[in-house]
């Protein structure tokens, strides 16, 4: 949540507030409730892994076998994930 709202912040401080502002946010849609539950993992799941890699990539500096290392994943597998949400030719925004 620190991390979350450090990105979010918008001047020197850091305001922690509650998590309800973060899921309105995300619900702003209210896509989830209209999808059936299969449809709404795989999003959700989605999500998570093309932000989590893009937090590891941050967090080396693009260095993809670093960032490997740091999700515990071996360097051929962490690669296909970053292929499946970053096609040849789109660059990763770190």
């Amino acid at each position: 949540m620190i991390h979350r709202e450090y990105l979010f912040s918008e001047g020197p401080l850091i305001r922690i507030t509650h998590a309800s502002r973060h899921h309105a946010q995300l619900c702003k849609g209210n896509t989830a409730v209209s999808q059936d539950f299969k449809s709404a993992k795989a999003a959700a799941v989605m999500q998570f892994e093309r932000t989590y890699i893009l937090d590891n990539l941050s967090r080396t500096g693009g260095n993809v076998s670093a960032a490997a290392r740091m999700a515990g994943k071996e360097h051929s597998a962490f690669c296909r994930l970053v292929k499946k949400y970053w096609p040849a030719g789109e660059a990763v925004r770190t």
